[in-house]
């Protein structure tokens, strides 16, 4: 409504448009309204929706569209799609997470890189969120990968990283039975071969180590 002195009114209040005074349409959408050559403009204003990214410390920014649905950095962008926050100091690559939009609020889920272990028939590794390390199993590894799991029939496995950041496992059997031209390592006082030291030098961690066993000891290049 024009007023006597060639202003707006709305709603009764003084109105004069803008950026600075947004107006609300149907369904909570919002418009900023524009008057040049005595023609008023309405342009829709997107609403920021920032959504924080887990334990990771970052966040995102979706913008609501005129028809109802939301934009990443101006593209489409649709419940269940993924984004990624933070830097796992485990794998060295980003976070990953889905976003789901449900009632009205959107809800970030992590989704963790797994890595196939090389020489387990498959087991898995799965990176923690918080960086820490990796699940494998019932058993854990640290950052650098290298520790001792367990894996089907009561296979110890010991895993590094290679060069490349994979994780590899040799097996040792927790029970070790041999013909009679070796030795037979299973033993009542002594069930689970032991390594005889840690050479980190290999990516797989048998050159100079040695397999223990009732006090013998056996050549890993063996």
């Amino acid at each position: 409504m024009t007023t006597a002195d060639g202003g707006f009114t709305l709603d009764g209040e003084a109105f004069v448009g803008g950026a600075e005074n947004p107006v609300e349409g149907e369904g909570g959408r919002r418009y900023v309204l524009t008057l040049a050559d005595g023609t008023w403009t309405a342009a829709f204003l997107p609403t920021e929706v920032m959504i924080d990214l887990g334990i990771s410390g970052t966040t995102v920014t979706l913008a609501t569209t005129e028809a109802g649905g939301f934009t990443l950095d101006g593209e489409s962008f649709a419940s269940g799609s993924t984004v990624q926050g933070g830097t796992n100091a485990a794998t060295g690559a980003a976070n990953e997470y889905e976003l789901t939009l449900a009632d009205g609020t959107w809800t970030p889920a992590y989704r963790p890189t797994r890595m196939t272990i090389g020489g387990t028939g498959g087991l898995e590794a799965v990176a923690r969120e918080d960086g820490s390390g990796y699940d494998a199993g019932d058993d854990s590894l640290p950052v650098s990968g290298i520790g001792e799991i367990s894996g089907p029939g009561g296979a110890l496995y010991r895993v590094v990283k290679d060069a490349d950041g994979m994780l590899v496992g040799t097996r040792f059997d927790r029970a070790i039975v041999g013909d009679a031209m070796t030795v037979n390592a299973q033993g009542t006082n002594n069930p689970v071969p032991r390594l005889s030291g840690d050479n980190r030098n290999t990516d797989v961690n048998e050159t100079g180590t040695m397999l223990e066993s009732l006090g013998a000891k056996f050549s890993m290049g063996e």
